[in-house]
């Protein structure tokens, strides 16, 4: 039997329903507004997420324009610094307790540095024009503002990560909750490229009197003031109400908890075995720009896949009334190989064909976007799954040092491909400021952008054969977490209304 620890005292313990029967499962605790609210913050964060994610190694390498050997540096020193700070804000973020909350605190300062550094960031050419790759006062430059951005980043994203879990305790409104961030996440990663692909082209072609230089800082400055807008609502329109246990273990113990928790410790360790499956995003547009001849083919491309994965979060239901977590887990893995493998056997005859090469992606990413919704909901829940298993060993919630371990394999998987994607491109024999690739090099880029990070990711799947928290034995964590949290609930609002 898994320990249930509460916060109550021995004098005020009662036997809790059936966990069949707990309000817990079954009452609502969020409206509209909250939901809302949560969604247009992680909106606002994903502008920056979004416009980095796609364009930063490109503007490194060709706006900015600095040696791919110290992009690449700082890609791997950034993954030292993560491995010191993230452990540093995870232990901070479980010992905060406040009038406001856990999380709620940080969501509140943290958006305006954090919108700061990102406007800084795409400001770098403007400040340092003409300069040549190996100018020192920009490679500064390019290592403080990153660095500072991920540090700000760090501070915001475990607590905001953390918080649906603090707003809810009832797993099926989470899942609600988590479908309209993530659908309001999809919205913000998408729209900067929206902008910034077809003012590239303009510019290049000379339709725009706006070099490249400004349009991405332009795009960069309202990223950051908008992003900064909307994360606040974060702060101000939503309400932690999970019961937090008042006594938290000694650091070190909590920290031995987390590495007990073997469903994390896969989930950690298929995040570092599939690292290098995320070079493929940064290739995205280096395939647009360099192969079919234009960022504003990204649109083109995207356009059909993009309405299918805004419309995939209405099959959410559908996918999780009539498959299992494993089977939707394992399924949606090799349903996007697959297709990504038809569109790298298929595409590469059109490189001198872009029409036919446009036609091949467009049906390719119009088919995989079915699942996006249900996939990122699926993703989240899992996320979910491995606090709940902290819960349910060990009495004690460790949502911050769980958040750092898991925080810092992402990011050191985001750092592992970024360097390696950066160190790739002179592999491919990619010229920087180049206006034409080679044949080779377009060959070369279409495999990185279509089949190459999909065939590397897979190596993510082996640690998941040996996770066994679905099921029976993740229905049985719940049903006795609710019970246990019935007994927190019903002493709760009998406070609140003996206090109103």
């Amino acid at each position: 039997m898994a320990h249930t620890g509460t916060d109550v005292d021995d004098s005020k313990k009662e036997t809790a329903p059936p966990a069949e029967k707990s309000f817990l499962l079954k009452r609502n605790f969020l409206g509209t507004k909250e939901i809302a609210a949560l969604g247009l913050s992680n909106l606002g964060s994903s502008l920056a997420e979004g416009y980095m994610g796609s364009f930063l190694m490109y503007f490194f390498t060709s706006v900015f324009r600095i040696d791919y050997r110290y992009i690449s540096l700082m890609y791997f020193l950034v993954t030292i610094w993560d491995a010191m700070n993230d452990p540093l804000m995870g232990i901070a973020f479980d010992k905060t307790r406040t009038r406001f909350g856990k999380a709620r605190p940080y969501l509140l300062f943290s958006p305006i540095p954090l919108g700061i550094c990102v406007a800084l960031l795409f400001l770098g050419p403007i400040f340092f024009q003409g300069a040549d790759l190996l100018d020192t006062r920009k490679i500064v430059y390019m290592f403080v503002t990153y660095f500072l951005w991920e540090t700000f980043n760090t501070v915001n994203g475990v607590p905001k990560g953390n918080l649906p879990l603090l707003m809810s305790p009832n797993p099926t409104e989470r899942n609600k909750l988590f479908a309209v961030s993530n659908f309001l996440h999809e919205i913000g990663r998408g729209l900067p490229s929206l902008i910034i692909a077809p003012m590239i082209d303009l510019s290049k072609s000379g339709v725009i009197k706006v070099s490249v230089t400004n349009s991405f800082a332009i795009i960069g400055v309202s990223v950051a003031i908008l992003g900064t807008f909307l994360s606040l609502f974060a702060f101000f329109g939503t309400r932690e109400r999970v019961m937090l246990i008042p006594k938290q273990p000694p650091v070190l113990q909590g920290v031995k908890y987390v590495f007990n928790n073997k469903p994390l410790l896969l989930q950690v360790l298929a995040g570092v075995m599939g690292c290098l499956g995320g070079i493929g995003g940064i290739y995205v547009n280096f395939f647009y720009i360099d192969v079919m001849g234009s960022a504003t083919m990204s649109l083109v491309c995207g356009a059909v896949g993009t309405v299918i994965k805004y419309a995939s979060f209405g099959l959410i239901p559908w996918f999780f009334k009539r498959f299992k977590t494993k089977q939707m887990f394992f399924g949606f893995k090799i349903y996007v190989t697959v297709l990504k493998g038809i569109m790298f056997l298929v595409g590469r005859r059109y490189l001198h064909n872009l029409p036919m090469l446009a036609v091949t992606v467009i049906v390719v990413q119009a088919l995989y976007s079915f699942v996006d919704g249900a996939n990122g909901v699926l993703n989240s829940e899992l996320g979910a799954d491995v606090q709940d298993y902290m819960v349910w060993q060990t009495g004690t919630r460790q949502e911050g040092t769980t958040g750092a371990v898991t925080g810092i394999i992402s990011k050191f998987g985001n750092a592992i491909s970024s360097a390696a994607s950066a160190i790739v491109l002179n592999m491919v024999g990619y010229q920087q400021g180049a206006k034409e690739q080679s044949d080779d090099t377009k060959y070369k880029i279409f495999a990185m952008f279509a089949i190459v990070p999909q065939l590397l990711g897979l190596f993510s799947l082996i640690p998941w054969f040996f996770y066994d928290l679905w099921g029976d034995k993740r229905d049985k964590m719940r049903a006795e977490l609710a019970q246990m949290r019935e007994i927190r609930a019903r002493l709760y609002f009998d406070e609140q209304g003996a206090e109103s």
